[in-house]
């Protein structure tokens, strides 16, 4: 084929991996004849074997590559134009179209390749492609290709192609029969190194290989040498007359010290995997095919692992020698690249000087079995089908490695059908068949392989007999669906999952993907099938996995394991359950490390949340079966005790809750004065249902959010039984979504605000003395907006949300026909955001939601502060949406966190998911969450006013500041992003000090879904807020980012002249603007004298330290790695508490009129150390305890109020919630004395009653008050 040179395309190199494009035409070969695709070539400054072409053929029925994708020779850099060509396998069926593609995989990044003249030719009509003339005996040639030499050695069956001078890779090994090359150029078989246990070091696949040849017999031999420093590697590769060759790498340790040593076979498999191509990974229990779709470390080996590609019948497997020290395999395909690897391991040794280790690996090819059982030269496999129905064929093949006589016979019952003798001729595939009358069989069929001679059985392998009853059952009865479920992300929602397990669960960085998170050897997750699993049936399920556990058990029947189970493409794991009797259906996927499939920390993993039309779904399909079979199975104890995470989904799988099983009495109306808190519930569509009413109002929830899209109008009955509850004052607001100003764009956002502005105008026409209440959902997203144009700073971006913010709010109510009746609710799924931005973005009232399982201690602290500060109104919400975290929240968690609420001083409490649901005949139940609602809002509507909050302790927001996000472990997206490394977010892990093993600044941990509070309550206030209100506390902490201004040094100054304590680095004195910003301009007495340059050459704390009753600077003396610090001097009367280890001052404190300064000379707080800053605090805060509790314990929070002359103290031990979701530890009862400082509440010296507040909801007056018995020491009020 002749060069036009009319046109032609250039790949540039780009990235360590490689370009290409592809062309594809209709019909373009036939399915018959040999056909070459052919392009010319030509490259530049390409690394050498880098240039390829490819092709395949596409069937029209499966919508899959119909055969394999074959590969050209690689080319390197070329002076000339050159031909590439590739041939493509004869196909047994027709195909829709073709396709060719070429490639360039430029390791360094560079280079470029021109292509011209794509055409298709006939084998006959390619004299650039010459065939291989078959020889007996093995030959060996060397070459030099494009500037690279290269050596072949080639026999009949095989053709491998090496570089001695790129590490001794050997980049070609092709299977002449089908033209399948299993390495995948440029890289191909290559040895990795662990030397003292540093991977790839040194690093030999770029290093020049000096090599021999010689022959052996009937064999050829490359030996390759190299020294590396103190290494001496060698490689020999020996190539026979058959379809395998024999790679040993031998390592020497050629230096004065002893060295740890592995060696790792790092193959780059395939040209193109998928989950069509199988993996058989033998063990000493048996084999087992994997479908490609994971990455593994397999530790319980045999012999032998191989790579079956379906498409063509050609298989590589891989045979370990005895003597070879092969400890474990790795399998990786990330499910997108052209290749796998299956990497061999060797065990690590320690050579002495002189010793050596080495690793010998078998390579043989074939084609036209799956390996089943693999032995000492032999391979073994099986295939069974029905010819008819009752008639089984079972059919045994062999590939033998050497001549011997052997017999297979077939065993099914307690009987033999048959046995043949053959001569085994080596490397041919040797078939043996029998027939069997399957409606007498007992058991399993079985196909034994022996030595004919001896009678000594070499291997078994048993039919799969569930599956082949499934197969006689449909071919003669009509099967039928047996329940499925859609998405399997909803079990998590709804808590359809069990889990057991000796230790807690642990979640991935996907939720679907669990193990134990301090360390256990099996657990696992399980679900009830809905529909009854009934015996007379053979049940057929498909379960998809991501990582697929160890074994599968249903009602205590092992019915799949990892090492003989069946799998589908796309990792299902698919199998069959003949039940003996009627049983639960109780599936059980189970993680048993001690079977070595898997490593101690691999997970288990069920498939991600995907929606839409290739969602998966767990199936199931049953068929009568009446063969008097019994199917015995290993039999397993189920968990005698497992957790359940609860329903909180009640619109998709509710549970029922009849009259009789109502536990809630709705409270009595209280004859003493309450709280006006806001009570709300989210019950979407059913807002317009009568038999809703009846259930809410009576029970002290106030109000109700709707649906976004729904009804716009009550019915007349409905607004007949509405305006009864309204006028007898059990209403007092509605509630309805609006629109966040970023999702304006959203076609259903449009829709969703229209709908919420008329049902506004609706309800408060017809309902005057009700507020309605706009929510603006997640507002904090105004903060990221794209502003043109962009702005300055960070600073001028808050400020510009801000004024956003306002500018929507104004266009909303202006559309309202009674503004005064409306408010509008801001809310953040960020437990952190400072919601005094929408404060002064026009909010009436602000929320923060515990969304994602943020620690509620944090969300009450933000809330309550903020709003405080400025004498606003703030909500509190629990939102149970959690993406597919595997746990929400029990029932008995919700009613806790809601009562929490309350004491946090909220004037709205809600729930944002359904708690109800309707059923048949209009009436309306609730669900286990909802009755938790209802228990939780009859406890507030009927409980004595609070009184005024006390807290000694704040920790300041400052402006510009907008870091938010602490959600739990999640399970995908954007909620499990770690986000480590962001120094102006680090101060927030110091909330550890009073929120005891929170997280950090960007995680809840899963367990601390509530945690104790040893100091007491904390607010946190924002950075204008005012002087009076600042003055309640003793201790002021600055933390994170803020821009200071001259307001707030004034108040923070005026702060501690009267008598506070105030915490802070020097960098939060720095005026907001541009970086590089510089001090706040005014007296700097609060300060020494400081220089906004940043000397980076001195040292910060050692992480260790001694405790102090006083700081001292002694306490902290203080030495590690580098700092940033400010250049700065101390002024006078100013005490350095802390030194770097040359002497330079790092901590300070100061005396200001009747308060103190602790100033920390560095950007951040935890700039210096997060133990000593932690340390610090620790100290100050205890100065601030109102009360203690002995013993202590980090699962105790208190909160103390003032009511005229009475101090309430609520008391909570959020140790005995089983965090998370009712599935963690009960951490028990606390028994002790709680300590009180009359001193810091005023009461010393002053006669004192001490009660016990009782709730008892069945009483006609639930709360009451009973004697307590207690002490006093002077000071200090003892209460048991």
């Amino acid at each position: 084929m002749s060069r036009t040179g009319r046109r032609s395309v250039r790949i540039d190199g780009q990235g360590q991996w490689g370009r290409g494009f592809g062309t594809g035409r209709k019909r373009l070969v036939q399915p018959t004849g040999d056909h070459y695709f052919v392009v010319w070539v030509r490259a530049e400054g390409v690394n050498p074997r880098s240039v390829f072409l490819t092709a395949y053929h596409w069937d029209a029925r499966t919508k899959e590559p119909a055969g394999p994708r074959v590969y050209s020779r690689c080319l390197g850099p070329t002076e000339e134009w050159q031909p590439l060509a590739v041939l493509l396998p004869r196909l047994p069926r027709a195909v829709e179209s073709n396709w060719a593609g070429v490639g360039l995989c430029s390791r360094s990044g560079t280079g470029s390749a021109w292509f011209d003249d794509f055409a298709v030719v006939r084998a006959c009509h390619s004299p650039s492609m010459p065939a291989v003339k078959p020889e007996l005996l093995p030959t060996i040639v060397e070459a030099v290709q494009e500037g690279t030499r290269e050596v072949r050695l080639e026999n009949r069956w095989l053709r491998l192609v090496v570089l001695p001078e790129l590490g001794g890779r050997v980049v070609e090994c092709t299977f002449k029969p089908v033209g399948t090359n299993f390495f995948h150029p440029p890289n191909g078989l290559e040895d990795w190194l662990w030397v003292d246990g540093r991977r790839k070091w040194p690093d030999i696949s770029k290093v020049r290989f000096r090599h021999s040849v010689r022959k052996e017999g009937d064999e050829v031999v490359l030996v390759l040498t190299a020294r590396v420093d103190w290494l001496e590697v060698r490689r020999e590769i020996k190539l026979g007359r058959g379809p395998s060759f024999l790679l040993t790498t031998t390592c020497t340790n050629r230096g004065r010290k002893p060295h740890k040593l592995r060696i790792q076979a790092h193959p780059e498999m395939a040209p193109e995997p998928t989950t069509e191509n199988v993996l058989a990974i033998v063990s000493r229990k048996g084999s087992r095919p994997l479908r490609l779709q994971a990455t593994m470390w397999l530790k319980d080996l045999g012999r032998w692992s191989a790579l079956y590609a379906q498409a063509t019948g050609a298989f590589l497997a891989k045979y370990y020698p005895p003597g070879s020290p092969v400890e474990k395999v790795h399998v990786y395909w990330n499910g997108k690249d052209r290749f796998c690897n299956i990497e061999e391991l060797s065990e690590q040794r320690e050579l002495r000087p002189g010793q050596s280790l080495s690793l010998s690996v078998l390579y043989f090819l074939g084609w036209g079995m799956e390996p089943g059982v693999v032995g000492d030269g032999f391979a073994f496999g099986a295939r069974e089908m029905f010819v008819t129905p009752g008639v089984l064929r079972l059919e045994g093949l062999l590939l033998p490695l050497r001549h011997e006589e052997l017999e297979i016979e077939c065993l099914a019952g307690s009987g033999s059908v048959g046995h043949i003798r053959f001569e085994a001729t080596p490397h041919l595939l040797h078939r043996a068949v029998f027939e069997v009358n399957f409606p007498n069989v007992k058991s399993a069929p079985v196909l034994c392989l022996r030595e004919a001679r001896t009678g000594e059985e070499l291997a078994r392998i048993e039919a799969d007999f569930p599956s082949l009853l499934w197969a006689q059952a449909t071919a003669s009865h009509k099967c039928e669906k047996w329940g499925n479920y859609r998405n399997l992300a909803y079990w998590y929602w709804m808590g359809r999952l069990f889990f057991f397990g000796g230790h807690s669960l642990k979640v991935l960085k996907e939720g679907h993907l669990i193990w134990p998170r301090e360390g256990g050897r099996r657990f696992g997750l399980g679900f009830r099938w809905p529909k009854p699993l009934e015996p007379g049936y053979v049940y057929r399920f498909s379960i998809p996995f991501r990582v697929f556990p160890d074994f599968i058990a249903i009602d205590g029947n092992v019915v799949w394991e990892f090492l003989t189970g069946e799998m589908d493409k796309g990792g299902v794991a698919v199998f069959t359950y003949v039940p003996r009797r009627k049983g639960p259906g109780m599936i059980w996927c189970v993680r048993d490390v001690g079977r070595g499939n898997f490593g101690e920390r691999d997970p288990v993993a069920l498939p991600p949340n995907r929606l839409g039309p290739r969602a998966y779904a767990v199936k199931c399909y049953r068929c009568k079966f009446s063969l008097p079979v019994a199917v015995r199975y290993e039999r397993w104890k189920e968990p005698s005790e497992f957790w359940r995470s609860p329903l909180l989904q009640p619109d998709l799988r509710p549970l029922y809750v009849s009259s009789a099983e109502m536990t809630v009495l709705p409270p009595p109306k209280p004859h003493y004065p309450t709280d006006e808190v806001l009570v709300g519930a989210y019950v979407s569509a059913m807002w317009s249902e009568p038999g809703l009413y009846q259930v809410l109002f009576p029970f002290g929830v106030n109000g109700m959010w709707m649906d976004e899209v729904g009804k716009l109008t009550l019915s007349k009955d409905a607004l007949g039984e509405l305006r009864k509850w309204v006028n007898s004052g059990a209403v007092r607001f509605f509630g309805s979504w609006s629109c966040p100003l970023p999702r304006l764009f959203l076609p259903v956002w449009k829709r969703i605000l229209e709908v919420s502005i008329k049902r506004a105008n609706y309800l408060t026409e017809l309902f005057p003395q009700v507020k309605f209440l706009l929510l603006f959902p997640e507002t904090q997203a105004v903060m990221g907006m794209k502003f043109e144009p962009p702005p300055s700073s960070r600073f001028e971006r808050v400020r510009r949300g801000i004024k956003e913010l306002r500018r929507w709010k104004e266009k909303v109510w202006s559309n309202l026909r009674h503004p005064e009746r409306c408010l509008a609710v801001y809310n953040t799924d960020s437990a952190l955001f400072p919601i005094a931005y929408y404060y002064h973005g026009g909010a009436d009232l602000a929320m923060v939601k515990n969304i994602h399982r943020q620690n509620v201690q944090i969300v009450g602290a933000n809330g309550r502060g903020m709003a405080r500060a400025y004498g606003k109104p703030f909500g509190l919400r629990y939102d149970p949406w959690n993406g597919v975290y595997v746990f929400s929240a029990s029932p008995q968690e919700l009613f806790h966190i809601l009562r929490l609420f309350y004491f946090y001083d909220a004037d709205l409490i809600d729930h944002e998911g359904v708690p109800f649901v309707l059923k048949r005949g209009e009436k309306v139940v609730p669900s286990a969450a909802g009755l938790s609602l209802l228990k939780a809002s009859s406890f507030i509507s009927s409980h004595p006013r609070r009184g005024e909050p006390i807290i000694k302790i704040a920790i300041m927001r400052g402006f510009g500041d907008t870091w938010g996000s602490i959600e739990c472990e999640a399970t995908g997206g954007e909620w499990s992003r770690p986000r480590p490394g962001r120094e102006e977010a680090m101060d927030f892990d110091l909330l550890n000090v009073f929120f005891p093993s929170f997280g950090v600044y960007w995680r809840t941990n899963m367990g601390r879904f509530c945690t104790g509070t040893p100091f007491g309550q904390v607010d946190m206030v924002p950075w204008d807020t005012p002087l009076d209100h600042l003055r309640t506390f003793d201790l002021l902490v600055l933390m994170g980012v803020n821009g200071m201004s001259r307001e707030q040094y004034g108040r923070l100054r005026a702060y501690v002249e009267g008598g506070g304590t105030l915490v802070a680095a020097l960098g939060h004195f720095l005026m907001e603007g541009q970086e590089p910003r510089r001090f706040v301009e005014a007296d700097l007495a609060i300060f020494p004298g400081a220089s906004p340059k940043v000397d980076k050459r001195y040292a910060p704390v050692e992480e260790r330290m001694e405790r102090s009753a006083r700081l001292t600077m002694e306490a902290f003396r203080v030495s590690g790695k580098a700092l940033a610090l400010f250049q700065a001097r101390p002024s006078p009367g100013a005490e350095v508490l802390a030194r770097t280890a040359d002497g330079r001052p790092l901590i300070l404190r100061k005396r200001l009129g009747k308060g103190e300064v602790y100033l920390f000379l560095s950007r951040y707080l935890t700039s210096v150390g997060h133990k000593l800053a932690g340390a610090v605090l620790e100290q100050l805060a205890r100065r601030c305890l109102l009360l203690e509790l002995e013993p202590r314990s980090d699962w105790l929070e208190y909160v103390v109020h003032k009511k005229d002359e009475t101090y309430v103290i609520a008391l909570f031990n959020h140790g005995r919630l089983k965090f998370p979701g009712g599935c963690g530890k009960d951490h028990g009862s606390w028994k002790g004395e709680v300590l009180v400082n009359l001193e810091k509440l005023g009461l010393s010296g002053r006669e004192m009653e001490v009660r016990k507040v009782v709730y008892q909801p069945d009483k006609p007056v639930p709360f009451s008050l009973k004697p307590l018995r207690f002490s006093v020491e002077g000071n200090t009020l003892r209460i048991k």
